[in-house]
């Protein structure tokens, strides 16, 4: 069969999936749509391991065992090697708190959940997803959680109803796209990580192993068209999808489609077959796995130590490195685990067991011993312990109340219901706004006594997209609140990064405030101590060296100008965020005051930072004028 011959044109299109996934994580322009790549390495896992599976029960040869340990021989060795080397690095340069959440990962890699962990605990397209090295394993997860039911079921339906194989797949794919499209819409988190939205382009893959063979049989004409079409959305998907789009869903339609094409038509004798068989894209084809398994902890890694926001150019070398490091991991790793003749299955046993138990017990230890943090010094646990403290500390206070949407809140509906966070007092009514950082506002300015209304989500970026429906419908509700006289003031403070500062982005965040009616205050975003966890445990000890830890000044000075210009156009007062955490007179920013903590992590105060911040917030000008505005309304 087609399927189980060398195609040298799949080792390309490996190539085409896994370059934009690097290129997308490492933030170069021209890739928003990068991602996108897993999907394509769905639909080639789908057909060729479907199209096996198929063609050994056909013959009568298939056999389990034989199958699972050809899937151990392709992804234990290389998974386990970059997972071993992944925590060497996190035993030298994350905290005790970070450690203890890389044992987490670690555990869920090492049972084949971490797309249900990182579905739990963090999102894929979140702010500090590039600082987790084992965020990516979320899709060998998804691949193995297939393959431990599809191979039972096409055992099932060979052996029961050979002729419903194709119906069935097809019935099957329909309902996971359906899930897919339904899921995204209110929960895309959800969609993104789990199987039930994924299966579907699996089985696209599996359903063209089985019975898109004439597609290579067509007239040459055809094959050139549906080839080049193939070719054409997925290059069209990369840099046209963005996070905005609801993924996946029918939209994911698109680069699943392409892959199905150029699978089916990209013969040797089409000029998109030709394309991909280059032998450069066929080279980075066949280091294409152990290429994806190390980009992320080599990138997460260096973002941990730089400890700063890191332009694509930077990421060239390291780059380049991964290409080193994968063909390393190929070569002297992935094929002799392959060949039989090199390792036996009695090794390939007691190597597979060493992959599941080493990682697991190290995971263990570090998740329930939290961090080992005993290989600090006394001095720095104290500082650590005050940090983590403090985000309790900090969670009682800004969650207290309904104010706040959370997932645990159940609808929207539900909890615009229940809303009742407007100020009681007798001044001029105040709302403030936004994602987590707006939480700390409002946190900052009742502790200072200004009574103020508290409404957002954390993560919500200033200009969310339309799959994005919380956050959308926490922005409108909130614009309502202005429009009906209920409150008179908008305060809103997000973090705001380097893609929402585009021209696009704040031109729709000035349209869409415009449009309240009230007079709108807007902080600066916060001066961002990356790592600074990190960094503690780096120093070895407290003392004046703390307040050499600085925060990312040129993430400051890349998003502060678009946002300072944007108020001018549209009449919005502004408050710089690091005048008024840092203190006006202050040369050198810091986090810490006396020793202690202002912080909580990169950026979010300490029950000592929201003092120090409503202090001065209210004592400004700016703030002074701006509610003096409010009174004469």
């Amino acid at each position: 069969e087609r399927f189980l011959k060398y195609r040298p044109e799949i080792d390309g299109l490996r190539a085409l999936a896994v370059v934009p996934v690097i290129l997308y994580h490492a933030g170069f322009p021209g890739f928003s749509g990068g991602f996108l790549g897993v999907d394509i390495f769905f639909v080639i896992s789908g057909y060729l391991i479907g199209g096996i599976i198929y063609s050994e029960l056909l013959s009568g040869s298939f056999s389990i065992l034989r199958f699972y340990e050809r899937r151990a021989r392709r992804i234990l060795p290389a998974l386990f090697a970059v997972t071993l080397a992944s925590t060497v690095a996190a035993w030298l340069w994350l905290s005790p708190e970070a450690l203890s959440d890389y044992g987490k990962s670690l555990v869920a890699v090492t049972a084949f959940a971490s797309n249900i962990h990182f579905w739990r605990e963090a999102g894929y397209f979140a702010t500090d997803a590039g600082l987790n090295p084992l965020l990516h394993t979320w899709s060998l997860a998804v691949e193995e959680q297939f393959y431990i039911f599809f191979p039972l079921l096409m055992a099932a339906m060979m052996l029961f109803a050979r002729g419903a194989v194709v119906p069935v797949l097809l019935g099957l794919t329909v309902v996971s796209l359906g899930l897919a499209e339904w899921t995204s819409r209110d929960h895309a988190g959800a969609a993104f990580y789990l199987i039930h939205t994924r299966a579907w382009e699996l089985f696209a893959g599996a359903i063209l192993a089985i019975c898109g063979g004439e597609l290579a049989q067509r007239g040459s004409v055809v094959r050139e068209a549906l080839a080049g079409l193939g070719l054409a959305l997925c290059l069209i998907s990369f840099a046209v999808f963005d996070t905005s789009f609801r993924h996946p869903s029918l939209y994911t339609l698109a680069p699943v489609l392409g892959a199905v094409l150029l699978i089916g038509a990209a013969t040797s004798e089409t000029l998109a077959g030709k394309l991909l068989s280059q032998r450069l894209l066929v080279g980075i084809g066949l280091i294409s796995y152990s290429l994806y398994l190390v980009h992320q902890p080599v990138f997460a890694f260096m973002r941990i130590a730089e400890a700063r926001d890191i332009e694509p150019v930077e990421f060239i070398v390291p780059i380049l490195a991964c290409f080193a490091l994968a063909f390393v991991l190929w070569k002297f790793v992935e094929q002799p685990f392959r060949d039989r003749s090199v390792v036996s299955t009695a090794w390939l046993t007691r190597a597979a067991l060493a992959a599941f138990v080493v990682p697991l017990a190290i995971g263990m230890l570090a998740w329930k011993l939290e961090g080992f943090s005993g290989r600090t010094s006394p001095e720095v646990n104290e500082i650590l312990t005050l940090m983590q403290n403090g985000q309790q500390e900090r969670a009682k206070s800004i969650h207290a109340g309904r104010c706040r949407f959370n997932k645990e809140m159940g609808n929207l509906e539900a909890f615009f219901k229940g809303w009742d966070c407007l100020p009681k007092g007798d001044g001029p009514a105040i709302l403030v706004y936004g994602d987590s950082h707006s939480a700390d506002k409002a946190w900052a300015l009742q502790s200072a006594g200004v009574d103020v209304a508290n409404l957002g989500a954390h993560g919500c970026p200033p200009n969310p997209g339309p799959a994005d429906k919380i956050c959308s419908g926490l922005m409108t509700f909130a614009r309502g609140l202005a429009k009906s006289g209920k409150i008179q003031g908008l305060v809103i403070a997000h973090r705001w990064s380097r893609k929402d500062v585009s021209e696009s982005n704040v031109r729709a965040f000035e349209t869409f405030w415009s449009q309240s009616g009230v007079p709108v205050l807007l902080f600066t975003p916060m001066p961002e101590f990356t790592s600074i966890k990190e960094k503690i445990v780096k120093i070895g000890h407290a003392g004046s060296q703390l307040d050499a830890i600085g925060y990312d000044a040129n993430f400051l000075a890349f998003t502060v100008p678009p946002i300072r210009a944007m108020a001018g156009r549209a009449g919005f007062s502004v408050i710089d965020t690091k005048e008024v955490f840092c203190a006006p007179a202050v040369k050198k920013c810091s986090a810490f005051a006396d020793g202690k903590p202002l912080v909580v992590d990169y950026g979010h105060l300490s029950n000592s930072g929201a003092l120090a911040m409503g202090r001065r917030i209210v004592a400004s000008q700016v703030w002074q004028d701006w509610v003096a505005g409010l009174k004469q309304r």
